[in-house]
């Protein structure tokens, strides 16, 4: 049972990292658009 509770703790923490990846991404791509379109 701890084995598998072990294993769902590491793919939410996979799940959680992907997520912020994704808001990074976006965040730092909109910052890219405002430069190039000179905002």
């Amino acid at each position: 049972m701890s084995k598998a509770r072990s294993m769902g703790n590491v793919s939410a923490k996979g799940v959680f990292n992907i997520f912020w990846g994704l808001a990074a991404s976006s965040i730092i791509s909109a910052i890219g658009v405002m430069i190039v379109a000179g905002i």
